[in-house]
């Protein structure tokens, strides 16, 4: 009999969304936290159900009560109840503490539309960018003074494993080993790894949030920290830390020689 390990796509996701109708409080690393005196902010949820699909409407705010964003999001079912697709829709907007906009921006079809405007503190246009169907067509980016900078920059990226995401699957089919005591009990599984990209492209804070099994959990961390610097995420130009989410499932499958 000869083994042979699938490791299946990975998933990104750059921000977590809360779920439920009660507060959810967040600390400064978007965690959620049960312990109101660490958090920095908290959020609401409502869903308006419509047919088979939802629309859930997420609201943020700053401790001292100040709004601080709000957005909305089609969830698609199957009729079986199954989530099948979330996507951004209508109108996003988010402040600064002071009560000034920071952003606005509109979605349809989970696709930007429009003018995408960013503001500074001071009330100042930060960014001026138009879409159609997620293209931009033009796009402006200011100083703090107002004045329009020589070059634009997309206001936000997301981290990228050098080389991209085929790069990625490469690295992981060719370096995750499968644990050798676990061939004989045919255990399998899918390990659901977080970690934090930082501003240097270093990967940190690695912690397993849906374990397959501990062999397996080890060996995803294994390899998670052994990767190479990632090409950091930016917001306004600017490298930020941002979470990522990775999937891995271990497949055995028997073939005969």
């Amino acid at each position: 009999m000869k083994q042979k390990i699938i490791m299946i796509s990975f998933l990104c996701l750059l921000c977590s969304i809360a779920a439920g109708q009660e507060k959810t409080y967040f600390d400064a690393q978007g965690n959620s936290v049960k312990d109101i005196s660490s958090a920095v902010m908290y959020s609401t949820i409502e869903r308006v159900a419509s047919g088979n699909d939802s629309i859930i409407k997420e609201t943020s705010y700053y401790m001292s009560g100040q709004k601080k964003g709000t957005n909305s999001y089609l969830h698609k079912y199957t009729k079986k109840g199954k989530l099948i697709e979330k996507e951004l829709t209508g109108d996003r907007c988010e402040w600064f503490e002071n009560g000034n906009i920071r952003l606005k921006a509109f979605y349809q079809d989970g696709k930007k539309e429009g003018e995408f405007c960013t503001w500074w503190p001071n009330g100042k246009n930060r960014r001026k960018d138009r879409f159609e169907m997620d293209k931009l067509i033009e796009g402006n980016c200011f100083d703090s003074l107002g004045n329009k900078l020589p070059d634009y920059f997309p206001y936000e990226t997301f981290p990228k494993f050098p080389g991209g995401d085929k790069k990625l699957m490469l690295y992981l089919s060719q370096e995750i080993k499968y644990p050798p005591q676990l061939f004989e009990y045919n255990i399998q599984g899918i390990v659901l790894a977080e970690f934090y990209v930082e501003p240097d492209g270093s990967v940190s804070n690695i912690r397993v949030i849906k374990s397959a099994n501990y062999y397996l959990d080890l060996e995803a961390i294994r390899v998670i920290k052994k990767m190479p610097d990632w090409t950091p995420a930016t917001l306004e130009g600017q490298k930020v830390r941002v979470k990522f989410f990775l999937p891995i499932s271990f497949v055995l499958h028997s073939e005969n020689l």
